[in-house]
């Protein structure tokens, strides 16, 4: 999946792919108050360039000085000591928005490189942003993977998600990755309740046990007193009742001096 949809926005040589690796589920977040993603990943190609892959549902302030900090952050981290400029390796964010960035044109991929615009000139390949608006989506498919990739990324009914898995198939795979993915999460829904009933009808029992030993206990000890008060020996209590012999002798001790 994760392959599949690089591809439909980087321009990077088809190798590149052979060996992703996640290196970091998710970026820290500057402030406790601020909210992360629904999914921020950074990962390194086979040559190691680092790639950073973030959805963002809600707008955030200052979002497009955040992504520039998380870059140059993710290029300046590629240097320990001891190491040269020369193992500095690309640097690449990849935000997907659910809101529009930039009002004023309808594009929704939008690709910010270092480049003199007026000589035309690039500076260097070492960072590189992408945007994906995925409120712009044109409703008709321009014919490109990246439609289809928003598409089931805005996706919110079945049918849309069939839809786009019968049109494109390495989305059919990340469908079906998800259908999975729902259908373990609904049984472990299901099994959770489940257990939480029997659990819950257990500590009832339990609890229904313990009451009734109680009550049955209190009544034992009722009759243990009137034998003991009726004058029966030490002995023929302990046997009838089986509460032991130190009880009945405090009880016995107990008695005597309220009658005394």
């Amino acid at each position: 999946m994760k392959r599949q949809l690089l591809k439909s926005i980087l321009n990077i040589p088809e190798d590149e792919y052979e060996a992703i690796s996640i290196i970091d589920p998710h970026l820290l977040r500057e402030h406790p108050s601020e909210k992360l993603g629904i999914l921020d990943v950074k990962l390194k190609t086979k040559s190691g360039n680092i790639l950073d892959v973030e959805i963002q549902i809600d707008p955030m302030s200052l979002m497009k000085e955040r992504i520039e900090f998380y870059n140059a952050r993710m290029l300046t981290g590629q240097i320990n000591d001891g190491n040269s400029f020369s193992a500095i390796k690309r640097a690449i964010n990849i935000v997907i928005l659910d809101y529009n960035m930039f009002p004023e044109d309808d594009v929704y991929h939008h690709c910010f490189v270092r480049y003199d615009p007026v000589n035309k000139i690039s500076f260097s390949s070492t960072t590189e942003i992408h945007t994906i608006e995925l409120s712009k989506r044109p409703a008709n498919s321009d014919d490109t993977s990246l439609w289809n990739w928003m598409y089931f990324l805005s996706a919110k009914r079945e049918e849309e998600f069939d839809m786009i898995a019968q049109k494109d198939p390495s989305i059919g795979k990340a469908v079906a990755k998800l259908k999975a993915l729902s259908k373990d999460e609904r049984n472990r829904m299901l099994y959770g309740a489940r257990e939480m009933e029997r659990m819950d009808n257990l500590a009832r029992a339990q609890d229904a046990e313990a009451r009734g030993e109680a009550r049955g206990e209190a009544r034992g000890n009722v009759y243990c007193k009137k034998m003991l008060a009726r004058g029966d020996s030490l002995e023929d209590v302990r046997f009838a009742t089986e509460i032991d012999m130190e009880t009945l002798k405090k009880w016995r001790e107990e008695m005597n001096a309220v009658t005394v």
